[in-house]
């Protein structure tokens, strides 16, 4: 039986935007699940991508190429690894003064978590009402990556373990709790700036030791101009 005008309209929709995995029209729409993804495979589907002279998301396309900073009279550049201690550089060298501002000092500094964490649950949480979302992973595998994630980036310990209160927990309707999971674990062992740094240094070690060396190679030729605007290494870490 063939679909409705209705239906195959919709599966055409979803095969343009690379949901579906063409098998028999008759047959029930499989939706394609990235969530096994390695980093390598998104290394090489952004090659792929470029390769193919298709234009990248901007969420992870050359900075070069989005903003041009060439063309334009750079007063300042402000990097997400040092982002309070250039912002504060920045205010100061145009004569702001800090001392009457302590709300910014603290939510730069002291209140960084407070006011970050909120904000990501949120996204994720509004994420998770898509149904493409919700078919491919569940919300405890959401939560754990969600975890990892924030280790990586040097919110939460990389020593502590994902809660078991966590498991099987219905966050969608329960965010704030989520939040306030979150926030206590990253008050249980408190990190400097320096823990910080150390932290997203090793996980980012451990990503780039795992890759093959034709991977790196590509991917240095891709941002070669963004590596040498904004003072990043060509090499990864070691």
């Amino acid at each position: 039986m063939p679909l409705s005008s209705r239906l195959a309209k919709h599966r055409d929709s979803l095969r343009e935007k690379g949901m579906l995995v063409k098998k028999i029209i008759t047959q029930k729409i499989r939706p394609i699940c990235a969530n096994n993804a390695s980093f390598e495979d998104f290394l090489r589907f952004i090659i792929s991508e470029i390769k193919s002279d298709r234009a990248l998301e901007p969420h992870w396309a050359p900075i070069s190429h989005l903003c041009h900073p060439c063309k334009f009279n750079i007063f300042k550049i402000i990097k997400q690894e040092t982002f309070s201690k250039d912002v504060e550089h920045t205010l100061k060298s145009v004569g702001v003064n800090l001392s009457r501002f302590e709300w910014l000092k603290k939510s730069l500094n002291e209140n960084r978590a407070e006011n970050s964490i909120p904000g990501i649950i949120a996204v994720i949480r509004k994420k998770l009402r898509l149904r493409s979302v919700r078919n491919c992973i569940s919300q405890t595998e959401i939560l754990i990556r969600l975890w990892k994630s924030l280790q990586i980036q040097g919110f939460i310990n990389k020593e502590i373990a994902f809660p078991k209160k966590l498991q099987h927990f219905v966050w969608n309707k329960y965010s704030h709790k989520v939040t306030k999971v979150v926030l206590d674990a990253i008050s249980q062992i408190p990190m400097t700036s320096a823990d910080r740094l150390e932290q997203r240094d090793h996980f980012l070690k451990q990503a780039f030791s795992e890759l093959p060396p034709d991977i790196i190679s590509d991917i240095q030729a891709i941002f070669y101009f963004d590596f040498k605007l904004f003072g990043y290494p060509m090499n990864p870490p070691k």
